[in-house]
């Protein structure tokens, strides 16, 4: 079981680092920042990814203009389920 306060966070931080414009956060800093989240997510053990990626999948439904985005972040972060 994964803390949906937790999984909302990361997905809020996720969200941040897309859609700030490059005045707000340094293109590149953003995806280093991505980068390294997926690289900590990915070491989880699989009950744990496969967790997290259904949780941050049925929060999609919460973000109406990044729906998309958020529903496809755990295949982003390399953490999806096959």
């Amino acid at each position: 079981m994964v803390d949906s306060h937790i999984v909302k966070a990361l997905v809020e931080v996720a969200l941040f680092l897309e859609l700030s414009d490059d005045e707000t956060i340094d293109p590149d800093s953003a995806v280093a920042a991505m980068e390294q989240m997926a690289a900590n997510l990915q070491a989880l053990d699989a009950p744990s990814r496969r967790a997290l990626a259904l949780e941050m999948r049925s929060l999609a439904d919460s973000y109406p203009t990044s729906e998309q985005f958020v529903r496809n972040l755990p295949d982003a972060l390399g953490i999806a389920t096959e």
